[in-house]
């Protein structure tokens, strides 16, 4: 399958600036365990390091006009809302399984038969506030159940001014082991949104991907360089776009997608995908094989993703182009 590729090096997609209205400015407020982030002065999001989810997260995500796309369970509970897998909130980043230890599903909660770390909050490393960009910098450790900082991660995010009918976010994650590491083949991580019930499938959503399919079953483990779910939020036609860009491992990925508003860019993942539902069971493809990663203390590595909340008649490969030639 062939790709779009990159043809712009800018750093807001002129395909966003096209329908931008006014300049917004990016602001952030320090709160308690908490940096909320506006837009020419409406709430956008809040980066959340305090709540006992077991990882900090961006929740919730607002539109431009102010209504959330991200499922408000555990925070703020919505009538009719799904109330399972509480660690599915928001933004987040992590991975299931690193030397066997669980920093993904990290609510203290649950009850598994596997080891369960956690993803602690150290320090806001960088707040920046920009007419054009805000950036939000941060330091966590990945602590295993003995209290040991096995990954100490770096994550940098850019929140754009992207005008009236668009609100767009860049995450930058830098993983530093400590030790010697190995992130296995596995679907549940690296970088994951749970959006609210107008995009589940059972209330009408739809989620595809570049090659335009639709349904999560059908392109649960496929490749494609952007993922896109939409939902009609009270008459408003709206879809929020995930995008991997092309630097990183194992470009690109393979997604973890579910009916019900969860996606995962599962960078690591390709063998595990036949592990679980839809696919478990069946035989796996030609040219699969596990793609797990042992990374010794020094080494690193980079991920880049792109959240954009966006009109749903957007030209999705047209903005991820744009996001594609940024370095």
């Amino acid at each position: 399958m062939l790709y779009p590729m990159p043809f712009c090096p800018r750093l807001i997609p002129l395909v966003l600036l096209a329908a931008t209205a006014s300049v917004a400015q990016v602001e952030f407020r320090q709160e308690k365990e908490a940096v909320a982030v506006t837009i020419d002065g409406k709430p956008f999001t809040i980066l959340k390091y305090g709540a006992p989810i077991g990882h900090p997260y961006l929740h919730p995500l607002l539109t431009a006009s102010g209504k959330a796309v991200t499922r408000g369970f555990p925070d703020d509970p919505q009538e009719g809302e799904l109330t399972t897998l509480p660690h599915q909130i928001g933004v987040w980043t992590g991975h299931e399984k690193v030397n066997d230890i669980d920093f993904w599903e990290t609510h203290p909660t649950y009850k598994r038969n596997r080891k369960l770390g956690r993803v602690v909050f150290k320090d806001v490393t960088r707040m920046s506030p920009s007419k054009d960009q805000g950036e939000l910098a941060f330091v966590a450790d990945w602590v295993d159940p003995d209290g040991k900082a096995v990954i100490t991660e770096t994550e940098r995010v850019l929140f754009y001014s992207t005008g009236t009918r668009t609100r767009m976010l860049d995450v930058e994650m830098v993983i530093h082991p400590n030790e010697k590491v190995t992130m296995s083949d596995h679907t549940d991580g690296i970088f994951g949104i749970r959006l609210g019930q107008r995009f589940e499938e059972r209330n009408g959503g739809r989620v595809r991907n570049f090659s335009g399919t639709y349904g999560a079953d059908r392109i649960y483990g496929q490749r494609s360089p952007w993922l896109s779910y939409e939902g009609d939020l009270g008459g408003e036609k709206v879809a929020v776009t995930l995008m991997d860009h092309p630097s990183n491992f194992n470009f690109p990925t393979r997604w973890h997608v579910r009916p019900w508003g969860n996606a995962n860019a599962s960078n690591f993942g390709e063998t595990h995908f036949y592990h679980e539902s839809p696919l478990k069971g069946k035989p796996l493809p030609t040219g699969w094989r596990d793609i797990s990663v042992t990374l010794e203390r020094g080494q690193e590595m980079r991920f880049r993703y792109r959240v954009l909340i966006h009109p749903a008649d957007l030209d999705i490969d047209a903005a991820w182009r744009e996001f594609a030639a940024t370095n």
